[in-house]
């Protein structure tokens, strides 16, 4: 009759401690760490940021990668900005890259534009008109390989 009274306890010392208390704070260590795990990923791979594509305007062109210092001098306002994943690139617009930033800018007809570092890159044109799309762009110092559906960068 004794032995249905009684709980499975580790001994740690002085204490007596039942088994359930033991799992318990087991579990609540690994969800814990679970719950903290998955917050850092998210914020890591920008998962609470807004995506706010829809605010890019509709001849614009967008970074499909950047990395290091890459800057935007805008036409309208000759602001410098620093880019970020919601940046876009209009016409009259500077691309600059610093010794250590690199871009990767996808224009409106398809085409990528790879920026290497130390590179100044302005967007002339950048326009559709009759169904077309008209891309130029001026290198005035520096390194970029420029691919469309028809022609690699080689």
């Amino acid at each position: 009759m004794m032995e249905d009274n009684k709980y499975s306890k580790f001994y740690v010392d002085w204490w007596n401690i039942r088994k359930s208390t033991v799992y318990t704070l087991i579990a609540v260590i690994v969800l814990g760490g679970g719950a903290v795990g998955g917050v850092w990923w998210a914020s890591k791979s920008n998962f609470f940021s807004p995506d706010q594509t829809g605010a890019i305007p509709k001849d614009a062109g967008r970074f499909i990668s950047f990395e290091g210092d890459v800057r935007i001098i805008r036409a309208a306002t000759r602001e410098t900005i620093l880019v970020t994943k919601n940046t876009y690139v209009t016409a009259g617009d500077t691309t600059q890259t610093q010794s250590d930033g690199r871009a990767l800018v996808q224009m409106i007809d398809g085409s990528t534009i790879n920026v290497r570092p130390n590179s100044t890159v302005v967007v002339r044109g950048n326009t559709s008109m009759f169904g077309g799309k008209d891309i130029r762009l001026s290198l005035d110092d520096g390194q970029v390989d420029v691919r469309t559906e028809e022609q690699g960068a080689d």
